[in-house]
C-alpha cells in the first residue's frame, strides 16, 4: 500500500520532472524563486539562502539552499514541497546533497521523510556513489560518461523505509 500511494508517485514525479518543459518549472533560478541571504556556513564553506517560490507548484519547494563559496554551485537543498504531493501525505521534508566530481556537481544523496495520514512516517534514502569518469574521446564534442554503482535494496515493510542506490551509465555534457 505504501509503495502504491507514496513510493510509486515519487518515482513517477521524478520521471515527469525529467521532461525539459517540466524541468524549466523546477529550475532553481531567479525566474522561479526569490532568494533571501541567511548566513555563511563556514563548516560547509557555503552561502545559505532561503528559497521562496514565486508561484507554488508541483515541482517547486520552500526551503534553503547552500551555495559553494568557490564555485557558486548548489551544494545542498533542504526544504519541503511548495504544494502537498498527495492527500495521503501530511508533511514532507527533503535533503538533496551534491558534490563536485571532475568539474561537475552531481547528486550524492537524497533523503526525504513524509508524515502519512494513515501509516505514520515513511523515509526514502537514495545514495549515488562510485562515479567513475571515462576519458573524453576525440570528436565526441565534450561528452564524458559517468557510471555510478547500481544497488537497489528495499528494507522490510514494517520499517517503511526504502534505500535505493541509483546507477547505470550516464552521459553528461561539460558546459562551455
Amino acid at each position: 500500500m505504501i509503495a502504491k500511494r507514496v513510493i510509486y508517485p515519487i518515482i513517477e514525479a521524478e520521471r515527469q520532472g525529467a521532461v525539459p518543459a517540466t524541468r524549466a518549472l523546477a529550475d532553481i533560478n531567479r525566474e522561479n524563486y526569490g532568494f533571501r541571504p541567511i548566513e555563511f556556513d563556514a563548516g560547509e564553506s557555503a552561502y545559505v539562502f532561503e528559497a521562496i517560490p514565486h508561484q507554488p507548484g508541483r515541482y517547486r519547494f520552500r526551503g534553503r539552499i547552500w551555495v559553494d563559496a568557490e564555485t557558486f554551485a548548489i551544494k545542498c537543498v533542504r526544504g519541503a514541497p511548495a504544494v502537498s504531493p498527495s492527500f495521503w501525505v501530511k508533511r514532507t521534508e527533503f535533503i538533496h546533497e551534491y558534490r563536485q566530481f571532475g568539474g561537475f556537481w552531481l547528486p550524492v544523496r537524497h533523503h526525504s521523510q513524509a508524515q502519512l495520514r494513515l501509516f505514520g512516517t515513511s523515509t526514502l534514502d537514495i545514495e549515488y556513489d562510485s562515479y567513475t569518469w571515462s576519458p573524453l574521446r576525440p570528436g565526441v564534442g565534450g561528452l564524458a560518461s559517468v557510471q555510478p554503482s547500481l544497488f537497489c535494496p528495499i528494507e522490510p515493510e514494517p520499517e517503511r523505509r526504502c534505500s535505493i542506490h541509483v546507477g547505470g551509465p550516464r552521459t553528461i555534457r561539460k558546459p562551455g
